[in-house]
């Protein structure tokens, strides 16, 4: 795979354009990871709605009928179900890892073991999120490791 910049100073945003034989596994993944930094989530604070950059999600959860998606300083509401959202970012950096959280695994920093199966994920802004076993081997493949 080649990679070129050029830059356009007279461009008003960045264009992107994929030069392939086929449209394989490769290039289908090359779109989804693009598709992350341009992807919003319509979200509430105080009364009024945001577009908040998927990019800039470090998790969301669910606590009863209310969704929340935390970015580093911010938290907001939104309308849409936790199994939507999963949905809807099911080709991104995000993963469920536990029955009401799903994860964005760029903001993950490291893990931790627990005796009985689950892990402990610290994101970058040091928040501790509890990895259920059930999720565990998921979490691993889509980073890249073992399922072991």
């Amino acid at each position: 795979m080649k990679i070129y910049v050029e830059k356009h100073p007279d461009l008003n945003e960045t264009e992107i354009i994929i030069k392939c034989k086929d449209e394989n596994e490769e290039v289908k993944a090359i779109q989804n990871a693009l598709t992350y930094f341009d992807m919003v989530i319509i979200a509430k604070k105080d009364d009024k709605q945001f577009k908040v950059p998927t990019k800039d999600i470090y998790y969301i959860d669910a606590y009863g009928h209310e969704v929340s998606v935390y970015t580093k300083e911010n938290t907001y509401q939104t309308d849409l179900k936790l199994y939507q959202l999963e949905e809807m970012l099911s080709k991104t950096p995000f993963i469920r890892v536990h029955k009401s959280t799903i994860v964005n695994t760029k903001k993950i920093k490291s893990f931790k073991s627990h005796i009985n199966g689950r892990m402990e994920a610290i994101l970058l802004n040091n928040k501790h999120l509890i990895v259920s076993r059930m999720y565990v081997k998921n979490l691993k493949e889509k980073l890249g490791g073992t399922s072991q």
